[in-house]
């Protein structure tokens, strides 16, 4: 199970690279990046979970899809800024800003 400080098929040189990027809008490319990304993760999870089709990590990366949609995707839900783009491809299901998951 992946947590906030972990991801589990994201590149691990790149886990630390939100830290150092300030936050910035997405571009429709980076959001349609991300967008593959995370189906790819849902359609990798509800293969494994043969058994009820549901875990936390799943339903966070359903959510993500849904914020996409709702165009929320990459907005921080506690101080309404910018999730970067870095961030995100770490953590592609997060809802918060560095500044803010801390």
């Amino acid at each position: 199970m992946t947590t906030r400080t972990q991801a589990t098929h994201f590149p691990p040189d790149r886990s630390d690279a939100f830290r150092a990027s300030a936050d910035a809008p997405l571009s429709r490319s980076q959001l349609t990046d991300l967008a593959i990304e995370l189906r790819r993760e849902i359609t990798r999870l509800e293969r494994s979970l043969a058994s009820d089709g549901s875990s936390p990590e799943l339903d966070s990366y359903r959510r993500a899809l849904r914020r996409i949609d709702e165009g929320t995707y990459g907005v921080c839900i506690a101080c309404g800024g910018e999730i970067s783009f870095d961030r995100l491809q770490v953590m592609p299901a997060t809802q918060w800003c560095v500044r803010c998951a801390r």
